[in-house]
């Protein structure tokens, strides 16, 4: 081992691993600037606080960067021939004492105020404002004392009053996203405080906080939500490898709401009924409302069936500027899309009686007072599914069942780019397994209705359970008699390509769905006007974004083969 390996050459590591992490902030704040332009086209626009934490933060962690890389210079090719320079602290200690401290307590009142959003703790909020106000004053102190006495104080050699303080204002101030390099730092200087090996871990704690919030930051600009923290997206992925509640499912405690209409001297008089029934599971062929008399086939005219649509109620949604519902916050996911289908689903099936009976105040007053009957002390804050189903006769029934709330905006899988981004960051993967055989297009397909035998075979032929089973992170690509892509069994589709997520086509026959519309209509996602998406084009490894008005955006891949139990 050289003479200078645990002095100088252990400080450049450090150095050489802050410009690593500052070139990381450098890319962070690109992708903020950038989202940050998109998101106000989209009227997500950031509060102007929290874009002057961000510059300020990325200002300082230039200077600071082009400081520490002032001090490799200083060290290695200033005082190359001269080692006594060894002995004394440079100014470029006192700075980075200081700079970390701002990053720091910028960081830790950042994170903070969405503490304070998400609790409204103010003892909590309080003692993490003391914590971060007194970490930033020890490390100010620090700094300015280092400065004042630098030429009496010295380094590398023997332990020293100034460094115990910056590491002591380090092990305050540095929080539980940085506490590995805090810890590694107070650790290297008691057990090797003869050498520089703390500055390795030092210079770089300044980088690690704005990264931090830079991750905070950005994922807010994609969402607009204040639950978005690290710690958050863990919960999102436990969320979503959770059971999730689809078409199949049923409760013993469901609610069902009928409205009916009728004309009385040229008015139409709504009625509303609520009830609560038992609800045993049945078959398959009892439970979707699919007996049929005569002809069964696909394009049948004597099958008996409601037309459907599912969507959730979730408090977390009031945060959500864009589910706001007449200018109003919703805790109803996409309320009046749904509506929509079930109108435009009613004319493509030439049930004028049906098309007729819906009125969107009704229709929206129908499921108010759904939730107002299941949202008691017992129920408060939980989620729930709520599928309509409509007769041919104007009937709307509404069954409820508990779903897990969202801890994110739950279209924010949109924005995942495959080049570049971390997948686990957005939940768990789906596994899609590509449909041996075809599933012909028809009306069936297109609009939402009980009759859905179709999507049981699909599952079927890959060895999918059927859906009123335990549902598993799986699902099964479909495709129409001419290998056009159309959907899966419970979700609209969009593949990865030429940087950007394709849907298939109207044309294709496949679910024109309530959350596909939204993210068309956003620019999340681009139609596939040109027929690219066939079942040729698929290929293993293929990444796959699923969406409904349920469960919101999640990702999938596509694998090899069929599924094994």
């Amino acid at each position: 081992m050289g003479a200078f390996d645990t002095t100088v050459g252990v400080l450049l590591l450090g150095l050489f691993f802050n410009t690593y992490l500052y070139g990381l902030v450098t890319y962070q704040f690109m992708v903020y600037a950038n989202t940050s332009l998109l998101m106000e086209i989209k009227e997500f626009k950031d509060p102007m606080w929290i874009k002057a934490i961000v510059g300020t933060l990325f200002v300082t962690d230039t200077l600071h960067s082009a400081v520490a890389v002032y001090a490799g210079w200083e060290l290695c090719v200033t005082n190359y021939a001269n080692p006594a320079s060894l002995a004394f602290v440079s100014w470029t200690i006192p700075f980075t004492a200081c700079a970390t401290s701002v990053a720091a307590i910028l960081t830790q009142y950042f994170l903070g105020h969405r503490v304070w959003i998400l609790t409204k703790n103010k003892i909590l909020v309080g003692l993490i404002g003391i914590l971060s106000f007194l970490g930033f004053v020890f490390g100010i102190y620090a700094g300015v004392r280092s400065g004042v006495i630098r030429d009496r104080s010295r380094t590398g050699f023997r332990k020293t009053d100034t460094i115990i303080n910056r590491l002591i204002r380090g092990a305050i101030q540095t929080g539980l996203f940085a506490s590995i390099f805090a810890l590694a730092d107070l650790f290297s200087f008691v057990l090797h405080g003869n050498t520089n090996l703390y500055a390795m871990f030092a210079y770089p704690i300044g980088r690690i906080y704005t990264n931090s919030l830079f991750i905070v930051a950005w994922i807010d600009a994609l969402t607009k939500t204040l639950l978005d923290t690290l710690n958050a997206r863990v919960e999102l992925k436990l969320m979503n490898t959770s059971t999730m509640d689809v078409e199949g499912d049923t409760t013993s405690n469901a609610f069902r709401m009928q409205t009916q209409s009728r004309t009385v001297a040229g008015q139409t008089i709504h009625s509303i009924h609520v009830s609560k029934e038992t609800v045993t599971q049945t078959s398959p062929e009892e439970r979707s409302v699919e007996k049929f008399t005569g002809d069964e086939d696909a394009y049948g005219s004597n099958k008996r069936y409601d037309l459907l649509s599912s969507t959730r109620y979730d408090d977390f949604l009031l945060n959500l500027k864009w589910n706001n519902d007449d200018d109003e916050p919703s805790n109803i996911f996409l309320l009046r899309y749904h509506f929509d289908r079930l109108v435009a689903a009613a004319d493509r099936h030439n049930w004028e009686e049906a098309k007729s009976s819906l009125v969107y105040h009704d229709f929206k007053t129908t499921c108010q007072n759904v939730v107002a009957n299941i949202n008691d002390d017992r129920n408060e804050g939980r989620a729930f599914k709520l599928r309509f189903t409509l007769s041919q006769t104007g009937k709307l029934a509404v069954t409820t069942s508990p779903v897990p709330p969202f801890l994110s905006d739950p279209t924010s899988a949109s924005f995942f780019n495959p080049l570049t981004d971390n997948a686990s960051l957005f939940g768990s993967v789906f596994s899609i397994y590509l449909d041996p055989g075809a599933c012909p297009s028809s009306i069936f397909t297109s609009t939402k209705t009980t009759y859905r035998p179709h999507y049981e075979d699909a599952r079927r032929r890959v060895n999918l359970p059927p859906l009123i089973h335990k549902p598993m992170m799986t699902e099964v690509l479909l495709y129409n008699e001419q290998s056009f892509i159309t959907e899966t069994s419970i979700f609209n589709v969009a593949v990865y390509r030429a940087s950007q997520w394709l849907t298939p086509s109207n044309s294709t026959g496949c679910l024109s769905g309530v959350l596909r519309r939204w993210l068309l209509e956003q620019g999340r996602i681009h139609e596939d006007k040109d027929g690219q998406l066939t079942k040729d084009s698929i290929k293993v490894g293929d990444w796959v974004l699923l969406f409904n008005g349920v469960h919101g955006c999640q990702l999938g891949k596509i694998v090899n083969g069929i599924h094994i139990d």
